[in-house]
Formats: C-alpha cells, structure tokens, sequence
C-alpha cells in the first residue's frame, strides 16, 4: 500500500473575498497573511492501495475506499485524527502566476480535518476558483 505525505491547511486558515465562506465559481480566496507552517500547519500521511484520492459519494460520511486512510497532524506532532478518509469537496484554483492549484477537503468519520492542495500556497496569495 503507498503513503503519501502532504501539508495542508485547516479550512479556518482561508479568507474569502467578501468575507463570505462560499467559493463560487470566479471567486477569490487567499490564505491568511498571518498563515505560518511552523505553528498552523497540518501534516496528512494517506495510505492507499491506488493513486486515486476517492470520495464520498456511494457511501456518504464513509467514504467509496475502505482502503484509503490518513493520519492528521499538528504542526507540533499531535495527533488530530485518523482513520478511514475520503475527498468531501473538491476545487480548482488559478495562482496570480497561471500555476493550477487543486484543494481536496479531508474528511474522517465525518469531520473535516482540513484541505491539502497540488501546489504550497503562499499566505495572502490570492487564488481564483475556476
């Protein structure tokens, strides 16, 4: 089975232009200017028997891959969560330099423990969802 590890974000970490939490198409989103990886970061460690990041969609607050699992870390070590894990939203971003950046929701047993993305995002960068 392979692991994967990536760091990622707690969806509190991003401000949506207008102050609202909805990403509508062609809106924007930044991560927080005061966003630092030494204290705010979450590290996801995903193991799977495939290279496909499923979601939940045949088997809602479950997952589709009873394969698919993942820890979440703190950016000190703590153990946040883990166990079965599955994709609850998925979004397509444009950087202001052209890069598609690509965010999945984490979720386990039904809570969202945060959003890991194809590309680091830069605090107060600005990303508009395609």
């Amino acid at each position: 089975m392979a692991t994967y590890e990536a760091i990622g974000y707690f969806g509190g970490d991003f401000v949506v232009e207008g102050a609202g939490n909805i990403l509508f198409v062609g809106s924007r989103v930044m991560l927080d200017p005061g966003w630092d990886a030494s204290t705010d970061a979450r590290k996801f460690t995903l193991s799977d028997n495939d290279n496909t990041l499923n979601g939940d969609t045949c088997n809602d607050e479950v997952g589709d891959d009873s394969d698919q699992s993942a820890t979440v870390e703190d950016a000190q070590g703590n153990a946040i969560a883990s166990g079965q894990a599955y994709s609850e939203a998925y979004f397509t971003f444009s950087a202001p330099d052209g890069t598609v950046v690509y965010a999945n929701v984490i979720e386990i047993g039904g809570t969202i423990d945060g959003v890991v993305t194809s590309e680091p995002i830069q605090p107060g960068g600005d990303l508009q969802r395609l």
